[in-house]
């Protein structure tokens, strides 16, 4: 019994020595595979040498070390210096390291394009947490909730509701900006909106009525309020952009 014990207790350390071992072995080949950069990368270069492979190599601890390739100059050297300047914004440096470490495993066909930089580059900290959730959905309902005057005419307090909750609590996110994070994702190609389509299932808008902005509105204009239902979906740029930003164990969940 005392036997199964320790090898019960030995089992996971030696696990995780053999991850440290490889991260170790792909931050030495990381170094290696994207010296030849140095030239470019100008005032970034500190950050390029010291911290970037330490970041990016716990990425890449499952990728055979023969199948990591240095990505083009075009993506890395926008990436890296994206990289080094999302010091305290943590949900946008996660979304680079993962292109990052998209475009440096070989054996993704689909790889990184270069306008994915560029779409991180428009994302805003609070709304980068919350965007790879609603790319992960694929379809999703959406609503926006209007009040109707005395004369019939409409006018739109908020645009593009989402059903979210927070994750500790399940209670619904008030720190959110429906309107202006939905439209910049429409806009970047990332989803579409269609008010003339429902989802189905009598249930499926239940949650609006339990929003706090309907809340609010509700008491401040009373019956006045509707909403009107729709449908958000993902692009085929947002699957691919969201396969990308993915963990590396689950680039072919989303296709």
């Amino acid at each position: 019994m005392a036997r199964g014990n320790s090898d019960a207790a030995v089992g996971p350390s030696a696990e995780a020595e053999a991850l440290q071992h490889r991260i170790f072995a792909r931050e030495k080949a990381i170094r290696k595979l994207f010296r030849p950069l140095e030239e470019w990368l100008g005032d970034t270069k500190h950050y390029f040498t010291h911290e970037f492979p330490e970041e990016l190599s716990p990425r890449l601890a499952e990728v055979p070390e023969e199948s990591l390739i240095c990505p083009p100059v075009v993506i890395v050297v926008p990436l890296i210096r994206k990289l080094s300047y999302s010091v305290g914004e943590p949900s946008l440096k996660h979304m680079y390291l993962s292109l990052m470490a998209t475009a440096t495993d070989g054996r993704d066909a689909q790889g990184v394009h270069p306008a994915y930089v560029d779409t991180v580059a428009r994302l805003s900290s609070k709304e980068a947490r919350l965007l790879p959730m609603v790319l992960g959905q694929l379809q999703m309902p959406i609503a926006q909730v209007a009040w109707m005057s005395d004369d019939g005419q409409s006018t739109v307090l908020g645009r593009h509701l989402l059903d979210v909750n927070e994750r500790g609590t399940g209670q619904p996110s008030t720190d959110v900006d429906f309107g202006l994070w939905v439209d910049n994702w429409i806009q970047l190609g990332l989803v579409e909106v269609d008010y003339a389509v429902q989802w189905s299932g009598e249930s499926s808008y239940e949650w609006v009525e339990r929003r706090p902005e309907f809340l609010a509105w509700q008491a401040q204009f009373e019956s006045s309020i509707s909403f009107e239902k729709g449908v958000l979906r993902v692009t085929d740029f947002g699957k691919r952009f969201a396969r990308a930003i993915g963990p590396r164990d689950s680039l072919i969940a989303i296709v």
